[in-house]
């Protein structure tokens, strides 16, 4: 609930009320939790959360809560999976990912590209190198100015060829404080040094903030 509070806070701060489009990245606990919670406060029209086949039964009360109160509350739920594409104003999100299924939850992450303008975004929900593989191998480009690491800056992700392809000037990395994870990975941090990419890390910097003008991106945090 404390979590909750804390996006409540912060989207007072940017003064929304009401979303368009929430996206659960994958059905794991820490990716869904507190949506249900939020869609108490906020008109939420619709709900994007990769699609799962029968071999990707989720037994989570979590998950059982969010798809309560979906329904309860008339939210438009969305099937997503590579291919599927949609505008939000004068921005295209595409979802790069997931391509197939995986009995990995981590690998159906929904790997989603925001264009707007000339500035793009990537994010890579939970996915590991295997997908960061498939990528590089697809047809998509997965240029982009700020990426979101994968799996919380785990060494499972975000290798050097990846990282090349994206070229990004900003890692976003979140982890909790003193993680028993040891999220990120200091392997990670390297990577990112040598190439000169920025990270800013959640459990250093706090809540960090994102701004696309279509020109230039500008990302400030709390700390």
């Amino acid at each position: 609930l404390n979590q909750v509070y804390n996006i409540q806070t912060s989207l007072y701060t940017l003064g929304i009320n009401k979303i368009d489009y929430m996206v659960i990245t994958h059905q794991h606990d820490d990716h869904m939790a507190g949506a249900a919670e939020l869609m108490k406060y906020y008109d939420v029209s619709n709900i994007l959360m990769p699609k799962l086949s029968d071999k990707n039964s989720v037994e989570s009360p979590t998950y059982s809560n969010l798809i309560r109160t979906i329904s309860e509350y008339n939210v438009n739920p969305i099937g997503i999976s590579a291919g599927y594409s949609f505008q939000l104003g004068s921005a295209t999100i595409d979802i790069l990912s997931p391509s197939e299924q995986d009995k990995d939850l981590n690998n159906m992450s929904a790997v989603i590209k925001i264009t707007y303008g000339d500035t793009k975004l990537l994010f890579q929900g939970d996915s590991d190198q295997s997908i960061e593989k498939q990528l590089l191998m697809s047809d998509y480009d997965i240029s982009a100015d700020v990426i979101k690491i994968g799996h919380h800056g785990s060494n499972t992700s975000s290798y050097g060829t990846f990282l090349d392809a994206v070229n990004p000037e900003y890692a976003i990395i979140s982890s909790g404080p003193d993680n028993n994870y040891g999220h990120p990975n200091s392997y990670v941090i390297e990577r990112l040094e040598e190439r000169n990419i920025k990270p800013y890390i959640t459990s250093l910097n706090g809540d960090i903030t994102i701004v696309s003008n279509g020109k230039n991106i500008f990302v400030s945090s709390i700390k």
